[in-house]
Formats: C-alpha cells, sequence, structure tokens
C-alpha cells in the first residue's frame, strides 16, 4: 500500500515539475499578419491597373501584327509608324468590355481620316473603321441593343447604329445627325489614350 502511495506521489509530482516546466519555456510569438496602410491600398490598385492595361496592349499588338495585317503590311509599315491607342468600354450593357483600337500614323491614315478598329472583349472584330477622327462619343441612349456612336466629320456628327452584328464602317458617307453630343448627357467621349507599339 505504501508503495502505491509513493508511486502516485512521484507520478503526481513529476506531473506538476513538467506543467511548471512547460509554462515556464519561452514560445516564439506567432507574428501578426502584416496590416496594409491606406497609402499601401492606394498605390496598390495603380499598379494593378497599369499591368492589366500592359497586358491587353499586348493582346492587342499581337492581334493586329497576327491577324489585323498581312505580312506585306508590316514589311510596309517603319518601326516609328507601329503605333496605336485603346480605349475599353461597355457598348452593350453586358459588363464586357469592347475596345476601340485607334492608328494615328500615316500608313493607317488619309486626307479623310485613320483607320480604327472595334474589338470584342476576345479581340475579335465587330468593325473595322475606314475613315475616323476622334473624338468619338457613345452616347447612353442605344438602339439594338448598342450604344450610338457619334463620329466627327469635319464640324458636324454622324450616327451610327449597330445593324447586322456591326456598325457602319465607313461615318463620312452618312448622312449628318442633328444631334451634336455632350459630356454632359452621359455618354462617353473616346478620345486619345496611352500610346503603345506593334
Amino acid at each position: 500500500m505504501k508503495k502505491h502511495l509513493i508511486t502516485r506521489f512521484l507520478i503526481l509530482t513529476s506531473v506538476v515539475f513538467l506543467t511548471f516546466q512547460c509554462n515556464k519555456t519561452e514560445t516564439n510569438p506567432v507574428p501578426e499578419p502584416q496590416k496594409l496602410s491606406l497609402s499601401d491600398t492606394v498605390t496598390a490598385k495603380p499598379k494593378l491597373e497599369h499591368q492589366d492595361k500592359k497586358d491587353t496592349a499586348e493582346k492587342i499588338a499581337h492581334y493586329i501584327a497576327n491577324e489585323y495585317l498581312t505580312p506585306g503590311d508590316l514589311k510596309a509599315i517603319t518601326m516609328s509608324e507601329r503605333k496605336f491607342h485603346y480605349q475599353q468600354i461597355d457598348l452593350n450593357g453586358d459588363g464586357k468590355m469592347e475596345v476601340f483600337v485607334s492608328f494615328y500614323t500615316p500608313y493607317f491614315c488619309g486626307t479623310g481620316g485613320c483607320a480604327m478598329l472595334l474589338l470584342n472583349d476576345h479581340l475579335k472584330p465587330i468593325t473595322k473603321f475606314t475613315v475616323t477622327r476622334p473624338p468619338i462619343y457613345a452616347d447612353p441612349e442605344m438602339k439594338n441593343g448598342w450604344k450610338i456612336l457619334y463620329f466627327q466629320n469635319d464640324n458636324t456628327w454622324k450616327a451610327l447604329t449597330y445593324e447586322n452584328g456591326k456598325y457602319p464602317s465607313n461615318p463620312s458617307v452618312l448622312p449628318n445627325s442633328f444631334k451634336k453630343p455632350s459630356d454632359k448627357e452621359g455618354g462617353i467621349f473616346v478620345g486619345d489614350q496611352a500610346e503603345y507599339t506593334f
């Protein structure tokens, strides 16, 4: 009986001792997750937007060089003329961004204006405009499920309506519009953006 009591006493003493030692040992504190300050979040968003724009520009450049232009075109265009601008806009309210691609170098321009592309969100052509001049106005009013576009031609405006899967390709041959677009009407002016090369 005494042996059992002594054994129990030794076990209890050992447990108490070990518990005390475990509590006494230093533990490495778990570092708190790093918190972003307001300035960090403000600068992070433009960096992401800049990368998105760069990625989109690279995809557009690939489309221009490999699908839109022929090898003969590429040979004829000097490196200094391989420039384009683009702007994204949702023209049909489906949440996907269509892309206007504008060219301003001599190879793409004539006396009446310059070539321009309208691509869908997968960079497939909707309309290849032959003669355009900025600015273009995307009206909030829609017809056939797409915004009406207004192109400037000299001192007049031309209204382009989406029909049969595209917009008219040559705004200059359309009748003059009685409407003069204004940014006060809630539309969007599509103008010059950053310049990229292909």
